[in-house]
């Protein structure tokens, strides 16, 4: 049967077909019927300007009025909805409510009852839904509001009326409804849901009764269980404690049961039932393991994360761990779970050529426990660089677990140290080579001719081991002989370190740079070079820290204090040292001297590069040039021209502590504050006498100097930057920044200081000075502010001063006591400051902020010249990048004696970002609504959002749904489980969304892989990224469909598709050759799904039918899209006739898709009949016979009515003669 609606108007009208079938009862049913267009922007939410209800005009699932699956209980007597509008404005009728008058009476009621205008910046509209219970049941009820010129709107819910219903509470502990509340099973225990689970190792569960009114007396006549399963046999134990019973499972089988309780009351009152499931045997829900103890980032509840799992595995393991450790627990209460076995094996391509195995008491089988640590570890003995995809697998009596991850070979060897002394790592540290020994960079470790020997350290950081093989030794120049020893190859370990020790023998003069490669499988060679000096010193050359001194070099060579490393040490406020150097005997040139710190606290540079040296004594000073507080050891080389070694000095330098030579005065070139690097008594935190600036000063200097050290170059010193804070923060301090300024003898700074007073109280300024290579400098002092501004009042409404109240703040927005927070999704905030009626303007200088916490760059926008009586506003634009919370401080700045008007709060950063919008169209939000992931986009592991086999690419529209905002986002990160796409679109890169909508393209090029899983990451720092899920089909089985069209609606039906195969006569392949001749306007087809391999309850999804035509235009379909059919299920289709074609023949060809299975594909000719209708020749014989058997009986009839009047008639019947006289008549 199909049913044309053939509406001529737009609106609604609810349908009614009536089925009579003779003696039967009669049967009816109704459809709603909706034409016409839909209003943007019209929305209906249960809070003001909140569209959960409906949005855009369209009723979102949860209040579908076809299901209402939103149910109201009996305890609820009214509902309230809210009518807004997104843009523009809009009138709106009056609501219509629909419902069973024979269970309910149902009334609207509030401002919306009775229709009217709303726009984008009116409040929402209360609509009020009352209803009373007349007798017992569960209905729908239904609203419809009518929009002029649009689709009404309809939206509905269940509404359950139970009465005569004893108020008693059941619970799972003493006094508590969490099963039963109020008479009324919750939603956890409801016959409809029924998610309560009992574990299997709970052998019994108690029930607590309770009344309402725990001094009322509640009579029970009886309690019975019942379950639907033969796993266990449940039954009441009579020995309960009072007000309880206890229900005994006694299961012998594993698997799930249904229970349902039942308490029975004396009438009038009905009994409660309320149900659950008792699962039996081994479970693995509640079973963990991570990658720590305690954790869960591997497998949860028996099943693997996402980053685990074996479709997307994208958790990496780096090459530098040649082992995993893995924990296992159960974290419920009382479970455990019997492990059979854990194997390890490879899931993909070796190329790390590992051989894993897993080792622990578990992996051979065992338990693991709740609360109690099972721990075992995968080790992969890997041989060369390459990526390997581990699987690793967890059998258990019932299931297993499976989860698989990358593991990484090669690389740098981490926690690898090698040095010249045990436990050092200045050659090679967490297996990187460092500069001073390093083949690439210039400028190696030289060393002296007089040492022939030296040793190298090697040993782990961490608790691990590494095997190596015996190191390589290679010379650039052949002028010694060596030796290294051990040869053999070893294992380097944490507890000792191995020793290799190199000898070398010069034979000749000159040098050669000594290169040592150490092999550490399946890791990067270790490599580390230095120079070897081989030759004699010369004589008469001489280094010293004075003038004609030789305490650093004498004859040549460096003296033992100064070549050892730990003879000579200068403390931190030595900037630089001097050097004076002669040659007694005759001329030397020196090469380029070369000038290294062995940590990266120090940049040494040398002033003054000398290159000749005689009798006459030449000065050169080695700048160190620190920025970090620590300790170093600075190496000196000057190469020295012909057959000569060079020389080599090593000394330490220490940097950090406290600056000599500082100065800090209130004037000009004074000391009162800190002198020589010492803060004065008068100026420290915790001085009795500390220094006081009154309440009337709001300015302060602080002047900073060098006064230089003799012998330590020490003429200036740079501000890595200063630190202003008050305990308590009671004003906002302004200052000049001094940030990496330079302070010399000849060059002081002022540090300037402003108070502006936020609250009368007295507060103790710290002034933190950071120093670059010295210990910082905190200067103190005590600050009083003067009283506040009464009269003067800052809300969050132009009605409420709930921020500041007489010029002080609230607690809720107290500086000290602060407690207001506002949530991620907002992005600014606005305040009214006014003055109470008939005050005098005050003029404002400014509105300052300062905020202190995440990664922010608050903005006051204002336009206010001063405060008046009138309310006035101002905006908090927060520009919040990352982080996760933040504490901001307001200040208003006004020309008078009293104290700034100052308040704090809270704002979190991030959290879900309201307004985000991801759609498969422009200005759609079916994929992300609210920077929400809306089913089925969500995570699943086998994704239920399904594109087609003949979808090439999907559209994906980044939006704001507020054209007051825009929103950063970073470029998405796509990921397949196994077919290759591209990224198109403007969002390609990454962009800025906003209510026009960013296109991102998802380009398919799959190659006969059946399905793909999917994964979308957006990043809208500082908000929480969404990410989004989907499967697609590249090669879909054949579903076992049957068609049949309706072509002559008297006489049967053809088959056009059976068992998903299209009989040649329709099969575009073959014909057309199928035709359809008819005068109607349309041709139904009946379509059905008879496949074996189809569960009996699943469905499918019938994404869209396509109709092709030519001439083109012929005919069209109006199928909505995400029809759902289950097997043995069927439904009509009807593809109707356009007037383009009405005087021709065409060729119609209709395609029918099917999310996850092949489409169908059928044609056939639409051949006009303009001629009367012809009965066939049979028809007429029959209608011919037909009229002569008529015209027969009637003569019969007139024969006998004439017999009959015939006086002779009597006479006549009994005559024996009486054949032949009627033959007479």
């Amino acid at each position: 049967m199909t049913v044309v609606h053939n509406c001529s108007t737009t609106g609604s009208a609810v349908m009614m077909a009536s089925l009579n079938f003779g003696l039967l009862q009669k049967s009816e049913f109704y459809w709603l019927y909706i034409s016409g267009t839909l209003r943007e922007g019209f929305s209906v939410g249960t809070t003001p300007h909140y569209e959960d209800v409906v949005y855009d005009s369209r009723t979102l699932p949860l209040w579908d009025p076809r299901r209402c699956p939103r149910v109201f209980f009996w305890d609820q007597n009214s509902v309230s909805f809210y009518v807004s509008l997104l843009d523009g404005q809009q009138e709106f009728e009056k609501p219509i409510v629909y419902a069973d008058n024979n269970i309910i009476n149902a009334t609207l009621s509030g401002p919306a009852s009775d229709g009217g205008n709303i726009n984008a910046t009116s409040d929402a509209k209360e609509l009020i839904v009352d209803f009373e219970c007349i007798s017992n049941g569960k209905i729908h009820i239904i609203i419809k509001i009518p929009i002029p010129g649009y689709e009404p709107v309809y939206f509905g819910f269940s509404k359950v009326c139970q009465m005569n219903v004893i108020n008693i509470n059941v619970g799972t502990f003493q006094y508590g409804d969490d099963v039963v509340s109020d008479g009324q099973p919750t939603l956890m225990w409801a016959k409809a849901v029924h998610n309560a689970f009992i574990l299997p190792n709970e052998q019994e569960t108690v029930f607590w009764l309770s009344a309402h009114d725990h001094n009322e007396t509640v009579l029970i006549q009886d309690i019975q269980i019942e379950t639907d399963s033969k796993i266990c046999e449940p039954y009441i134990d009579e020995d309960a404690e009072a007000n309880s019973f206890v229900v005994v499972y006694d299961c012998f089988s594993s698997g799930d049961s249904i229970m349902k309780a039942s308490l029975i009351y004396p009438e009038p009152y009905q009994q409660i039932d309320f149900y659950w499931t008792k699962r039996s045997g081994q479970s693995v829900f509640g079973l963990k393991i991570g990658t720590s103890p305690g954790d869960d980032d591997v497998v949860l509840n028996g099943k693997a994360v996402p980053a685990y799992h074996p479709f997307l595995h994208t958790a990496i393991v780096l090459g530098s761990e040649l082992e995993t450790p893995f924990y296992m627990e159960m974290n419920l209460p009382k479970t455990s779970a019997q492990i059979k076995s854990i194997t390890i094996s490879l899931d993909s391509d070796n190329l790390g050529d590992c051989q894993p195995l897993i080792l622990g008491n578990i992996s051979n089988g065992g338990i693991v426990e709740y609360n109690i640590t099972t721990k075992f570890f995968a080790q992969y003995n890997c041989e060369k660089e390459g990526k390997t995809t581990i699987k690793i697998t967890v059998k258990l009596s019932s299931r297993t677990i499976d989860f698989e991850y990358n593991k990484l070979s090669g690389g740098t060897r981490r926690y690898l140290n090698i040095g010249t002394l045990p436990g050092y790592g200045d050659i090679v540290n967490n297996g990187v080579t460092l500069p001073l020994w390093n083949i690439d960079v210039p400028g190696f470790r030289k060393i002296s001719g007089g040492i022939k020997n030296i040793s190298f350290y090697l040993q782990m950081s961490v608790n691990t081991s590494q095997t190596y093989v015996s190191p390589v030794v290679s010379l650039s120049e052949h002028i010694l002989e060596y030796k290294i020893t051990p040869e053999t190859n070893g294992v380097i370990t944490y507890d000792e370190p191995t020793v290799f020790i190199l000898e070398m023998n010069c034979t000749s003069v000159g040098q050669t740079l000594i290169t040592i490669t150490l092999p550490i499988r399946p890791f990067n060679l270790e490599i580390w070079a230095f120079y070897k000096m081989c030759g004699i010193t010369r004589q008469g050359f001489n280094i010293g820290t004075k003038p004609n001194d030789h305490n650093v070099a004498y004859n040549g060579a460096a003296s033992l204090l100064w070549k050892s490393g730990d003879g000579v040490s200068f403390d931190g406020n030595h900037l630089g040292t001097r050097f004076y150097i002669q040659e007694t005997d005759g001329t030397q040139h020196i090469l380029p001297m070369e000038i290294s710190s062995t940590n990266s606290i120090c940049a040494p540079y040398i002033n003054n590069n000398i290159t000749t040296v005689d009798m006459n004594i030449q000065i050169f000073d080695i700048i160190y040039n620190c920025h970090e507080s620590g300790q170093t050891s600075i190496q000196l080389d000057i190469g020295l021209s012909g057959s000569y070694l060079p020389i080599g000095m090593l000394w330490n330098k220490v940097v950090g502590g406290k600056r000599g030579g500082l100065m800090v005065g209130s004037q000009n070139n004074g000391k009162d504050i800190v002198d020589n690097g010492t803060v004065s008594d008068d100026w420290r935190y915790n001085s009795s006498s500390i220094h006081t600036v009154g309440p009337m000063n709001y300015t302060i200097d602080f002047h900073f100097s060098i006064n230089p050290i003799e012998g330590t170059l020490d003429n200036n010193q740079t501000i890595k930057r200063i630190i202003v804070t008050s305990e308590p923060s009671i004003f906002n301090i302004e200052r000049n920044y001094l940030n990496n300024s330079i302070i010399s003898d000849i060059d002081p700074k002022i540090l300037k200081i402003n108070y502006n007073c936020l609250a009368p109280l007295t507060s103790i300024v710290n002034i933190t000075v950071e120093l670059y290579a010295f210990d910082s400098v905190k200067i103190s002092h005590k600050k009083i502010c003067p009283g506040a501004k009464k009269g003067l009042f800052i809300g969050t409404t132009a009605e409420h001063s709930d921020v500041v109240k007489n010029g002080v703040y609230t607690e809720k927005w107290g500086l000290k006591t602060y407690n207001h927070t506002e949530d991620g999704s907002t992005i600014q905030i606005s305040f009214w400051i006014w003055m109470e009626k008939g005050s005098i303007p005050i003029p404002i200088e400014k509105i300052y902020i300062s905020q202190i916490g995440a990664e922010c760059d608050p903005r006051i926008i204002y336009d206010l010249k001063s405060v008046t009586d009138v309310p006035q506003k101002f905006t908090v634009d927060y520009n919040c990048i990352s982080g996760s919370i933040s504490i901001f401080t307001v200040g208003v700045k006004m020309d008078d004696e009293y104290s700034d008007p100052s308040f704090r709060w809270i704002k979190r950063i991030g959290g879900i970002r309201k307004g985000f919008n991801i759609g498969t169209s422009m200005l759609k939000d079916d994929v992300v609504r609210n920077g929400i992931v809306l089913p089925p986009w969500q995570w699943n592991p086998e994704a239920e959002k399904i594109v087609g086999e003949w979808v090439k690419a999907s559209e994906f529209y980044i939006w704001m749904s507020d054209n007051s905002f825009t929103q950063l986002f970073g470029k998405p990160k796509i990921i397949s489980s196994s077919c290759k796409f591209d990224i198109l679109g403007k969002a390609e890169n990454g962009g800025v969304a906003s209510t026009n909508g960013t296109l991102l393209l998802v380009n398919y090029q799959c190659n006969k892989i059946s399905s793909s899983i999917f994964q979308v990451d957006v990043d809208i720092s500082p908000f929480q990224p969404v990410s989004f899920y989907w499967q697609k089909i590249s090669n879909g089985k054949q579903l076992g469909i049957n068609i049949v069209v309706d072509e002559e609606p008297y006489y049967g039906s053809e088959i056009v598709v059976i068992n998903g195969r299209t009989q040649d006569q329709w099969n575009p392949k073959v014909g057309p050759l199928a035709t359809v001749t008819t005068q109607d306007i349309r041709t139904n087809f009946t379509l059905s799904i008879t496949d074996s391999k189809f569960k009996k309850y699943e469905s499918v999804n019938i994404s869209k039918i396509e109709i092709e035509t030519d001439p083109k235009l012929c005919a069209k379909n109006e199928f909505i899209a995400g029809f759902s059919l289950k097997n043995d299920d069927s439904f009509t289709y009807a593809i109707e006739y356009t007037n383009n074609c009405n005087n021709v023949t065409s060729n119609i060809t209709t395609t029918i898709y099917f999310d996850g299975y092949k489409t169908t594909t059928y044609n056939y000719l639409r051949i006009v009949n303009d001629e009367p209708y012809k009965l066939p020749t049979w028809a007429i014989v029959l209608i011919v016979i037909g009229i002569l058997l008529v015209i027969l009986g009637i003569i019969l009839l007139c024969n006998f009515c004439v017999l009959k009047r015939d006086p002779e008639y009597s006479s006549l019947l009994g005559s024996t003669n009486e054949r032949l006289i009627l033959q007479n008549h």
